[in-house]
């Protein structure tokens, strides 16, 4: 079993949670303060960090599609993907 199997049944233990749904709980847990001051951190470079990210995050971002993609063919069982891409968008 490669790794891409190995992943997608880990996540087939839990339901699929919509991002309004984390919004509502993030809310919740916060009591009324204020979620730009107390959980986005600017980086100083003008890039404002979310605390969580979701797939749709992801749609708009051209580069990504430049990235090759991974196949259970480049990797064996007891290798793992790249870490990371050092890329510029």
């Amino acid at each position: 079993m490669g790794y891409k199997e190995k992943d997608s049944k880990l996540f087939t233990e839990f339901p699929p949670v919509t991002t309004k749904e984390w919004e509502e709980k993030i809310a919740e847990d916060l009591k009324g303060g204020d979620y730009f001051k107390k959980l986005l951190w600017d980086t100083g470079e003008g890039f404002m960090v979310k605390p969580y990210y979701r797939s749709e995050d992801l749609e708009n971002i051209a580069c990504l599609n430049a990235l090759p993609e991974y196949s259970n063919e480049n990797y064996n069982d007891n290798a793992s993907p790249p870490e990371f891409y050092n890329t510029f968008c």
